[in-house]
């Protein structure tokens, strides 16, 4: 297939539903062979079965980020039946504690490392498992899904979510430094609310009438910046914090919000 990512494979964690099918639905309508994984395996399936039906190429693979032996299989898989991996797209995250909104005072260690554990390591499991493979061909791009309340903003409850997703660009940007000049590029998209089946819409949506862009943002926004970042358009791009979030966390908007 033509498109922007024709010719590349990529592998997308947490890509049954919401942001991350979306992106491998759109990344694969642009060319590229994608892996879809999760641990949602009947939606994972059908994810995969949607857009091999639709022209693209795609397969399924179960896969726990928090599992080294997952990682090693898809990997194994990925490079077997669709070739070797060009994109890591890490999307996969757990929300925990935070659907409670529960406060620092109040999570217990166990919340916090299962926390860190999924939103964290996860992401830095998957870079020891593809790494490899891509610093011998000398090439690989990664795009790090986090979020815009992370490093510059925050909502109540969920410190171990804002803390995991402040971490990863912290480590996308530690990646670059460190293997930058071996053909890596590595960039992060801070995603705002968007319209996924975790989002209380009703409410967000109230708040969202405030905002330079006075609406949630829906998950096709945020697969169309990470097929930039993961095209060779953007191949002079590397180490960004790339926000798409309609503004709501530029420092007004807050405060416009609360008046309107």
């Amino acid at each position: 297939m033509a498109g922007r990512l024709a010719g590349k494979v990529a592998i997308i964690t947490g890509s049954a539903r919401g942001i991350g099918a979306s992106i491998a639905r759109t990344f694969a309508a642009e060319g590229a062979s994608v892996l879809v994984t999760d641990i949602l395996d009947d939606l994972g399936a059908e994810t995969a079965a949607a857009i091999t039906a639709d022209g693209g190429r795609a397969r399924y693979q179960h896969l726990d980020v928090t599992s080294e032996d997952d990682w090693a299989a898809a990997v194994t898989v990925c490079e077997r039946e669709l070739g070797p991996i060009d994109v890591y797209v890490s999307n996969a995250f757990s929300y925990g504690a935070g659907q409670n909104r529960t406060a620092v005072g109040d999570m217990t260690p166990a919340q916090w490392r299962a926390g860190l554990e999924v939103n964290l390591t996860g992401p830095f499991l998957g870079l020891h498992a593809i790494l490899p493979g891509m610093r011998a061909r000398g090439a690989g791009t990664i795009v790090a899904i986090a979020s815009a309340a992370g490093p510059d903003a925050s909502l109540p409850g969920a410190p171990d979510y804002h803390a995991a997703k402040s971490g990863t660009a912290g480590l996308m940007r530690n990646l670059v430094v460190t293997h930058g000049q071996e053909g890596i590029r590595a960039n992060t998209i801070l995603a705002g609310a968007t319209n996924t089946p975790i989002l209380h819409l009703d409410a967000v949506s109230e708040i969202a009438r405030g905002w330079p862009i006075p609406r949630v943002g829906e998950p096709e926004e945020i697969a169309w910046a990470a097929v930039y970042l993961a095209a060779d358009e953007s191949s002079y791009t590397t180490g960004v914090n790339l926000y798409v979030d309609g503004g709501s966390t530029l420092p007004i908007a807050p405060l416009y919000a609360a008046e309107h």
